[in-house]
């Protein structure tokens, strides 16, 4: 490790001890560490599952540069970027397999079992200032989530519900970078209206590739006293060109033809919600989620990794999936209460590929359906003024697999008089093995089963007398099963692996001042694989950061963030297994408050222009200053 990154974790660690010695006198208030609760079931899991939010101001302050920007700063995850950004960038929540999270966009679940990251979602798609809210519920999650969720849970609202105000973004990069937006809004009558529309286009950065992007968001909402119905549409189309994945990037690239990639979406929602008294407060959904993927690859030369390369091909992919959901909250008492619901979803897809062998096209279709029926049920007890139990439990009832049962159990335990909370919690995971894993025409399985996981997690959180210092500790392990792999004797996909993690994850959030601020994080993770001699790819034992907020005064906000990436394991068809060093990286921003009308956000994305690859042969964006404007109308 260089001296200047040792330097860096040395300090990381003794920032989480010096709070010890901060004047409990000081009556300086922190925002709290453990997050409210949900839009959808997750509700139930607070506190007794601590989770994690990031706030509309938070990021209105910081104006990343994309999603992707803002989820690599959080605890926990790691994102590896093989290209431009309408290449599927994989998150991996504590080391889990990148499609072993569900999303949920505005309570509609947007993972796309489809795309060649066998069910994850394609985050290049939501336009970071559109997001009002980010939630995220870590560890095997099945039992309100279902399918998917076997690492956990990332929620994201799109609409400022509270809001009324009408807001146009400029922002301006260097490369060509640009982002406009425009949020407008109205009451007539009992109805609310916002629109939310954006065109992005990330210029040209210096890995030659190109993306393009436009979004339009519709929310009407009737909201009584009682009652509130809420009917939305989520829309956006992108054009993307980049090096296809595996094949050494700009820097080790033998073909130099770009993968080209035109995506579109819709989400169109009804939600209605009424609560006539403590044993009838319910929720009801239908939804409709559709996203068509256009693919024209090159394919990758011969290399090291694969003497056979990766051929030519194209792909038409069309996914859509329609949901009923139905949850009745029954308030029995207040220590007792009770949520029971039905989910049923069914999901099409329609694949048309095409690989060129010996110079001639090889044509398939595939075309899958699948219901799933879910019936589950969640308690909080509080068994005595200062414990909380949680129990739930969701059975999901498939075509074609075996039935599935996923519970979650926990403890909450408030030690008051020392301003801690200690829980534990246990659980299991599920994934039904996605369309792209049953049909591809090159690695395709039909017979592959769900992969299943459990996970046992503690935490630790509390403050100082003053709230001036605020911590959360978890240690967390999780078994993974029938993992889904690619064999390259049958050239095609099997269950084989079994992966184990454990791991800590630490932040801790102190003040100096008024207005002065200090957060940071810790995670290591280990990871054992059961399959000799292969190393899991982009998944880093070690990952922290420090972020410093100086509010300077009134209206004026500087943000310095720092994130360390310790060394992970690659691999490309033309390079093989290879090491990528750790990095630190630092990004400044800087908002300021003009007038009650308007906002001006300036930023420098990695300040000291490091040089590094988040996958073989894929460079990082180097230095890149950029403006925004916010102007109220």
């Amino acid at each position: 490790m260089p001296i200047f990154e040792k330097i860096f974790m040395y300090t990381l660690i003794c920032l989480y001890f010096y709070p010890q010695f901060l004047s409990a006198e000081e009556k300086i208030k922190l925002k709290p560490v453990i997050v409210r609760e949900s839009v959808f079931s997750t509700d139930m899991y607070n506190p007794v599952i601590p989770l994690f939010v990031v706030t509309k101001d938070e990021i209105t302050n910081k104006r990343p540069l994309n999603t992707l920007v803002l989820l690599s700063k959080i605890p926990g995850i790691n994102i590896d970027r093989t290209s431009a950004r309408g290449n599927i960038s994989s998150i991996y929540l504590r080391n889990a397999e990148a499609n072993f999270t569900a999303i949920y966009i505005d309570g509609i679940k947007v993972n796309n079992p489809t795309n060649s990251r066998g069910g994850g979602y394609n985050f290049s798609l939501l336009d970071v200032n559109s997001i009002n809210k980010i939630e995220i519920a870590k560890g095997p999650a099945s039992s309100i989530g279902g399918s998917d969720a076997l690492a956990g849970i990332i929620n994201i609202s799109t609409f400022d519900e509270t809001s009324k105000e009408n807001i146009s973004n400029i922002s301006y990069g260097s490369r060509g970078y640009y982002n406009v937006s425009i949020n407008a809004g109205n009451v007539l009558g009992k109805y609310q209206y916002d629109l939310y529309a954006s065109n992005s286009n990330d210029g040209s950065p210096n890995d030659g590739s190109s993306f393009k992007r436009d979004a339009l968001n519709l929310l009407v909402r009737k909201k009584e006293k009682n009652s509130d119905l809420k009917f939305k549409i989520n829309s956006n189309n992108s054009f993307s060109s980049y090096f296809p994945d595996d094949s050494g990037g700009v820097l080790f690239s033998e073909k130099r033809d770009l993968e080209y990639k035109d995506t579109n979406g819709v989400a169109v929602s009804v939600n209605y919600q009424e609560e006539f008294n403590d044993l009838i407060n319910y929720s009801a959904q239908a939804s409709y989620y559709y996203e068509q993927e256009d693919l024209a690859s090159p394919g990758v030369n011969p290399g090291i990794g694969n003497s056979a390369g990766i051929s030519k091909n194209s792909s038409d992919s069309r996914y859509s999936i329609y949901s009923l959901f139905f949850k009745n909250n029954f308030k029995v008492n207040d220590d007792l209460n009770i949520i029971l619901g039905l989910d049923i979803e069914t999901g099409k897809s329609i694949i048309d590929s095409a690989v060129e062998i010996s110079g001639a096209n090889s044509l398939s279709k595939d075309t899958r359906k699948r219901t799933t029926y879910s019936p589950f049920i969640s308690a909080k007890y509080k068994i005595l003024p200062d414990v909380l139990f949680l129990t739930s439990f969701r059975f999901d009832l498939t075509n074609n697999f075996e039935d599935n049962i996923s519970p979650k159990i926990g403890l909450s335990y408030d030690l008051s008089n020392l301003a801690s909370t200690i829980t534990l919690s246990w659980g299991r995971g599920f994934k039904l093995p996605s369309f792209y894993s049953l049909g591809n025409a090159l690695v395709g399985n039909s017979a592959l089963v769900p992969e299943k996981s459990t996970g046992t997690e503690l935490n630790f959180s509390g403050h100082n007398q003053s709230n001036t210092f605020q911590y959360s500790l978890n240690l967390f392990a999780i078994e993974y099963k029938n993992l889904i792999d690619f064999d390259s004797n049958t050239f095609s996909l099997v269950n084989r692996s079994k992966l184990n993690t454990d791991g800590i994850e630490l932040l801790v959030k102190y003040s100096l001042s008024n207005n002065f601020f200090l957060n940071t994080h810790l995670t290591y993770i280990h990871s054992d694989l059961d399959v000799p001699n292969v190393a899991l790819r982009h998944r880093p034992n070690w990952k922290g950061g420090i972020e410093i907020q100086w509010n300077i005064k009134p209206g004026i906000y500087l943000n310095l963030d720092s994130t360390y990436i310790d060394n992970r394991y690659d691999s490309s068809v033309v390079t093989d297994d290879k090491l990528l060093p750790s990095y630190v990286k630092f990004d400044l921003s800087a908002h300021f408050k003009l007038n009650s009308d308007i906002d001006f956000n300036f930023g420098i994305d990695n300040l000291f222009d490091k040089n590094y690859q988040e996958a073989i042969g894929f460079l990082a964006r180097g230095i890149t200053p950029r403006a925004a404007l916010s102007i109220k109308f």
